[in-house]
């Protein structure tokens, strides 16, 4: 392993240069009244400055690679098969690493690099959230800490062989400023540790955890599920009061104050809702004086206008 890495480049062509650099101006007066010229000398200091000097990008710092940078680099290159995620992050940061990403293979026939199915992209997606929770469930269960290649280890076992390159990419995720499940520790010999954060609940840290794609799919079930249970209101309303016309701001109301599984929701949202069941013809809009009314539609049943919307 290296002793230094340039800061700029990541190269280990690194050099120290120390310096003596400094001058004490009270003391280099004394010797100058004491001893003329050659007694200005006294006020060099004398304090040594190390520099380090990198062959490959030619840039001379005071400071090299840290400590912990380094080790995690040191730690991908020796297995770079399993590293090569994290590998090309660094390799956009450093230019000058020992590591070339390799080559993807290429069909003969049409020359493109092989891409994966729809179904094989959703097949990884979905290991990736088991191995996901399988993570955090050994973290917060035992509330200990654990080195990136014990977990490795305890995933490889529980998920045939599931690349260390995956779990690697998978903890990095959890553990970073997005979403901060799980919790980095570096020791007095600056090995990496994972462990539970405890600012959260097992329960918690798995609703944080879900990917993009997974809060798309529940943002849309929820908001259809708004939807449904906001036009089953609307058409209680209408039709437990057939006589009687309603201001959009009335249903508005009277949703907020009986309906606590729908929470505030909006007046626009309303009108959008009041809309779609007029398209539907369950319910009637007339207009009178520039103001939209709604009323039930008397040629249905309640019970038949929400079987016709459910279907």
């Amino acid at each position: 392993m290296p002793m230094y890495r340039c800061a700029v480049c990541g190269s280990s062509r690194v050099t120290p240069e120390t310096k003596k650099e400094g001058y004490n101006k009270a003391r280099g007066a004394v010797g100058m009244a004491l001893f003329g010229l050659k007694g200005a000398v006294a006020g060099a200091s004398g304090n040594e400055v190390v520099y380090y000097h990198c062959a490959d990008c030619g840039h001379t710092l005071n400071k090299c690679m840290s400590e912990f940078e380094k080790k995690d680099l040191e730690r991908c290159l020796q297995n770079p098969v399993a590293n090569e995620f994290v590998l090309k992050n660094y390799k956009q940061k450093y230019r000058n690493i020992e590591w070339k990403e390799p080559i993807k293979s290429v069909s003969n026939s049409n020359k493109k690099v092989t891409e994966l199915s729809a179904e094989e992209k959703d097949k990884i997606r979905q290991e990736n959230i088991l191995v996901q929770t399988y993570i955090l469930d050994t973290l917060y269960e035992s509330r200990n800490r654990y080195g990136i290649i014990e977990i490795c280890d305890k995933v490889k076992v529980s998920f045939n062989n599931f690349s260390c390159q995956r779990t690697d990419m998978i903890v990095r995720r959890l553990s970073g400023k997005s979403t901060n499940n799980i919790i980095l520790e570096i020791d007095e010999n600056g090995k990496v540790y994972y462990k539970a954060n405890p600012i959260y609940s097992l329960d918690e840290a798995k609703r944080l955890s879900v990917d993009e794609k997974e809060k798309a799919k529940i943002r849309i079930e929820n908001t259809t599920q708004e939807r449904i249970l906001t036009e089953l209101s609307i058409l209680d309303i209408l039709y437990e009061n057939n006589n009687r016309q309603f201001r959009v701001s009335e249903i508005v109301d009277k949703i907020n104050l009986s309906s606590a599984s729908i929470g505030n929701i909006s007046q626009q949202r309303v009108s959008l809702i009041l809309s779609s069941l007029v398209r539907k013809n369950v319910i009637q809009k007339i207009m009178a004086d520039r103001v939209a009314y709604y009323k039930a539609n008397l040629s249905y049943s309640v019970e038949e206008a929400k079987s016709y919307i459910e279907h």
